[in-house]
């Protein structure tokens, strides 16, 4: 389970810095001072434009001195002092033009640019708002005020500063690339698409617009498209960490993780502190099962973070070293920092208005133990419910409406909440994944008994018509996840992948698989020699009692793994080469469910292997594995 959350890529737009210098055009009449403020506001915009700004800034005082009303030296001045790095000088200085000059574009312009440098962002907005207030049909400012509010995530009204400023210049590339990405803020990616195609075509060296067509390719899926993008723009702007950063993402997202770990690696030379590319290389090892060089790279990023100034990407930093540590089986460290989750962008904290049980004694409080993630995790972490009885609590489990018949069986219970309803009030709560640290949980010291969860005795006997005895090996199979989770395209196989299973005599098949992946079976051509059980599998409770009519599970790690750990029933689970945290590194068994025996990809996209032992090993133990 891996972050955009996390691998991370960004949207680029540039901002405008040119060093915006004035020559004024003198009036038929003037005095002396005027004459001389004139003489040295010429010379000092030429001394900037030899790039010799400290010998320009003192000309240019001398103007404003010689003529206090002159703006355009006043604007001239401000430039040359935010090219020196004095930026609040030169705010000074854009506000004495704007002063004398109230209509003043250009100036309200550069204050925005100023601002902007100062990450005053509210402010910078307002003057470039005065700047087009003035000049109906200035680009530069349009495209600031887009790239401001595109930012900030106010997408509506930086399409609408695009489009404004498109009117008087369209083709700007600048703003096409600002439209594009206020256009894939609001999802709305093929609008996006035309926009960034439209910026390379009036721009065809604007590597930003490159980048950030890349990212939306990605976005629709089109990867082998997105790569090529990305390539074109790190060979026009190589030392754009932000262009790599980019390209590995896609990289990594088409399964090519050795290339988007060379990306990476080449970004991080570039700088060796930059935090999202840390982030990036080590999500990236992560999933290449490189857990022992992904996990100082995350420590690196949450040690360089001062306490209270940790940023989103610091919280992500601490999520993923949290999954790493659990993965090697440190739960309770590792949940420590997964708490992190919660200041990240993927997940919202719950406002709910009683206290977070941090596992302390309890004297017949109730707890409300609330769902947060995936249908097998609430399987999993009900086992805690009878813990959270012995430590004295009454537990409330929230859990997707699927799931509330089985898991109201669950050891401990006091009472289910269908994910969706108004939460209960109750004495206290907790996140679902938070009673890792809560119980101290350890592999050693898994708290519940197994089974934790029951079989309803009359959907049983119902489940013994559908699946009766016939003398052969009852194996029910499941063949796909849900594909909304991040790594599906890891976990997940077709089908057509288990025929070296399905060619076995002396063995009846069970599909187990629900959604939109049951259209496999008729696909395949293979409705003659696998049952379809999918028109009866209603709920978890009815998957429950199928399960306990088969022999045996074969499936990919997906929820109904869980289901058979849960109620005692043998089932053999496909992991891939990177695991998810719950599986560990190493043994075929589990400490979470005693008759799961896990089946590990020995590469990366390898399943050929794992197939072809599990299919040897059925002929060989088929005997033995009949129910008795």
């Amino acid at each position: 389970m891996i972050d955009r959350s996390c691998p991370y890529g960004s949207m680029k737009s540039p901002t405008e810095s040119t060093c915006q210098i004035t020559v004024s055009t003198p009036p038929t009449e003037f005095s002396l001072e005027q004459a001389a403020a004139r003489e040295a506001n010429e010379r000092g915009a030429a001394l900037a434009h030899q790039g010799r700004f400290f010998e320009a800034a003192a000309a240019l005082e001398e103007a404003c001195e010689f003529d206090s009303e002159f703006a355009d030296a006043y604007s001239n001045l401000g430039a040359v002092l935010r090219r020196l790095g004095d930026v609040e000088g030169a705010i000074t200085q854009f506000e004495e033009a704007i002063r004398v000059r109230p209509d003043f574009a250009a100036a309200y312009y550069s204050l925005g640019n100023a601002y902007g440098l100062k990450d005053d962002k509210t402010a910078a907005v307002e003057a470039y708002r005065a700047a087009i207030a003035h000049r109906g049909d200035y680009a530069e400012a349009w495209n600031n005020l887009a790239r401001l509010l595109n930012d900030g995530d106010h997408y509506e009204e930086a399409l609408e500063a695009c489009l404004e400023g498109l009117q008087s210049a369209p083709e700007n590339p600048h703003l096409r690339n600002n439209a594009g990405n206020a256009y894939q803020g609001l999802e709305r990616f093929s609008n996006a698409i035309e926009q960034y195609r439209y910026a390379i075509e009036n721009a065809p060296d604007m590597s930003e617009a490159y980048s950030n067509l890349g990212i939306v390719l990605k976005e629709v899926g089109e990867l082998e498209a997105s790569i090529a993008v990305h390539r074109k723009a790190v060979n026009l702007a190589p030392e754009d960490i932000g262009a790599l950063n980019n390209m590995g993402t896609s990289e990594q997202s088409s399964g090519m993780l050795d290339e988007a770990i060379r990306t990476f690696e080449r970004a991080l030379e570039l700088d060796r502190s930059a935090v999202i590319t840390k982030i990036n290389l080590a999500t990236v090892l992560m999933e290449r099962n490189d857990i022992d060089r992904a996990i100082p790279l995350f420590e690196e990023v949450v040690e360089t973070a001062s306490f209270g100034d940790e940023t989103p990407e610091h919280a992500l930093a601490h999520k993923n070293l949290g999954l790493s540590l659990m993965l090697k089986g440190e739960f309770y460290t590792g949940a420590k920092h997964y708490a992190w989750r919660w200041a990240t962008r993927e997940f919202t904290p719950r406002d709910l208005t009683s206290p977070v049980w941090a596992g302390e004694e309890l004297h017949g409080e109730s707890v409300f133990v609330h769902w947060e993630q995936g249908f097998g995790d609430a399987v999993q972490f009900a086992r805690f419910a009878e813990h959270i009885r012995d430590r004295g609590g009454r537990p409330i489990l929230e859990v997707p409406a699927p799931l509330a018949p089985l898991l109201k069986t669950a050891n401990g219970i006091e009472d289910i909440v269908i994910e969706g309803t108004t939460p209960p009030e109750t004495d206290l709560h907790i996140p679902m994944f938070d009673l890792l640290g809560a119980l101290s949980v350890s592999s050693q010291n898994l708290p519940g008994t197994i089974p934790y969860l029951k079989v309803d005795p009359d959907r049983g006997e119902q489940w013994s018509d559908r699946i009766p005895e016939t003398g052969r090996l009852r194996v029910g199979l499941v063949w796909a996840g849900r594909p909304t989770r991040r790594n599906d395209r890891n976990r997940s196989i077709p089908l057509e992948a288990m025929l070296p299973l399905l060619r076995q005599t002396d063995v009846d098949f069970y599909a187990l698989q629900v959604g939109e992946r049951v259209s496999e079976i008729a696909t395949a051509g293979l409705a003659n020699d696998l049952i379809d059980l999918s028109p009866r599998l209603s709920d978890f409770a009815e998957t429950a009692a199928a399960l306990d009519q088969l022999d045996l599970l074969i499936s990919v790690d997906t929820s109904v793994v869980h289901v058979a750990g849960a109620i005692n029933r043998p089932a053999w689970v496909l992991i891939p080469h990177a695991p998810d945290w719950r599986w560990g590194l190493e043994d075929g068994t589990s400490p979470w469910y005693p008759s799961l025996r896990l089946w590990r990809q020995p590469e990366f996209g390898d399943w050929d292997t794992v197939l072809e032992n599990i299919a040897e090993t059925l002929r060989a133990e088929r005997k033995t594995l009949r129910r008795r």
